[in-house]
């Protein structure tokens, strides 16, 4: 499985194409899946990453309308994209408009994310590394910690 990590700063044009990084094109290369993603971004997949992802969506029983609204909010939310011949994927509107995209300003950071590449807002991606910067990246701390729990939960 392809390690997201790193960040690029790209506009998007007005066709609504962006750059893949490159050094992430062969993976992407065929097909990337598009999910909206918690902090306002826009979550960018490769197949077998989005299965991974998907994966405790599809063993869910869909018995109450709140689990058929999570199925339902992840898969329909979900666009397949396959990048142009020169690496940029083409953006849903709906998609930008929720990350904060559309508009005048059409600057974008893309930045990986261990399982994925997401594609924020300029303006967002100042916001929140300001807040990493004002934590002194603190955040980071605990590391030690968190491979302890992930070795217990294992």
């Amino acid at each position: 499985m392809v390690e997201f990590s790193g960040y690029w700063e790209y506009s998007v044009d007005d066709r609504n194409r962006v750059p893949v990084p490159p050094i992430y094109r062969d993976a992407l290369a065929v097909r990337a899946l598009l999910v909206p993603g918690p902090d306002r971004v826009i979550e960018v997949y490769t197949e077998e990453g989005w299965q991974e992802r998907a994966a405790p969506l599809k063993r869910l029983r869909l018995t109450t309308p709140e689990t058929r609204r999570k199925v339902r909010a992840f898969f329909a939310s979900t666009a397949p994209v396959q990048p142009d011949s020169q690496g940029r994927l083409v953006l849903p509107q709906r998609m930008m408009t929720y990350a904060g995209i559309a508009g005048p300003d059409r600057r974008v950071v893309i930045s990986g994310r261990f399982n994925c590449l997401e594609i924020w807002s300029r303006e967002a991606w100042d916001r929140e590394q300001g807040a990493l910067e004002d934590q002194g990246y603190s955040v980071l701390d605990d590391l030690d910690d968190l491979d302890r729990l992930a070795q217990e939960e294992g």
